[in-house]
């Protein structure tokens, strides 16, 4: 998007929108290129929201009012479209960031995961991410990452060629801890719908992560998202490894592309001080190799 073109859209919907809408502040975009403004309208604060791709429209108006049409962890959605070419929502503003003790190991969060994942019956979307972790991309970080480590993750990323397609659903692709907001009344809440898809669950169970955890860790987490039931954690543990790892390393492939590069240094920085002693301590203890 050009500084014009965001103007004009933004104006646009300002215009056509019901009247009363000012804009207070633009909110942070993260490394995507949509552009987020806070609202003051006569009903209270909104937020808009602008972006060229067309995947999170697509959820918010095709997949959840058949698969959620009633859950809190979704935001409220007052209206969406196209202008000027690009797609907008009009959304319910959500004050409050989750706090820092929250993460990883959070019931709520995790039980809203396996919620999502419960559905299996959405078809693919040629607008949707695709998460696909390639050759190509695990290529970049020989750039940054020990002989060692690289012969170790191309060995992990051969088991994701085996594993990939075990337990596919339907998962937001981007679960990282800042996409979850909590309202006022305590209710937890999952933002940011750009990057939705089908594939395995551990692809967000990667994302909520929200450091280099060891493997004890993992399975840790995996036996609160499966409610701690019988079932194999260990095993769902092993798939949460290997897509850490496809995260993890595919995250220099992102750096290198994106339009904001200079946001990606700091975690660059620590995948490349973190990763080498993760992986000499945790690939033997998930019994992948």
């Amino acid at each position: 998007m050009t500084r014009n073109k965001i103007e004009e859209t933004l104006q646009g919907l300002l215009d056509r929108l019901p009247g009363g809408n000012k804009e207070v502040c633009r909110l942070g975009g993260g490394l995507s290129e949509a552009v987020l403004v806070q609202l003051e309208t006569p009903t209270g604060p909104q937020v808009l929201k602008i972006q060229p791709a067309a995947a999170e429209n697509d959820f918010f108006t095709r997949i959840a009012p058949n698969h959620f049409p009633d859950v809190n962890w979704l935001p409220v959605i007052y209206e969406s479209g196209l202008e000027h070419g690009y797609h907008w929502l009009l959304m319910e503003y959500i004050p409050n960031a989750l706090a820092t003790d929250r993460y990883n190991f959070d019931q709520t969060a995790l039980a809203v995961l396996r919620e999502l994942h419960q559905v299996f019956d959405v078809m693919p979307n040629q607008c949707w991410e695709d998460h696909t972790w390639s050759s190509e991309q695990l290529s970049v970080a020989e750039k940054y990452l020990p002989a060692t480590t690289m012969t170790q993750m191309y060995q992990i990323y051969e088991q994701y060629l085996v594993r990939r397609k075990t337990s596919v659903s339907l998962c937001i692709g981007d679960p990282n801890a800042p996409n979850w907001l909590v309202r006022d009344n305590g209710e937890i809440v999952l933002i940011d719908w750009q990057m939705v898809c089908q594939d395995h669950i551990a692809l967000d169970l990667a994302g909520w992560v929200s450091n280099v955890a060891p493997f004890a860790a993992l399975e840790e987490i995996a036996a609160i998202y499966l409610g701690n039931t019988s079932q194999n954690s260990r095993a769902l543990a092993k798939d949460f490894f290997i897509f850490c790892c496809r995260r993890w390393t595919t995250n220099f492939w992102r750096s290198e592309i994106s339009t904001k590069p200079e946001m990606w240094t700091r975690a660059n920085e620590y995948m490349v001080k973190r990763l080498p002693g993760w992986m000499d301590e945790n690939v033997k203890a998930s019994g992948l190799l």
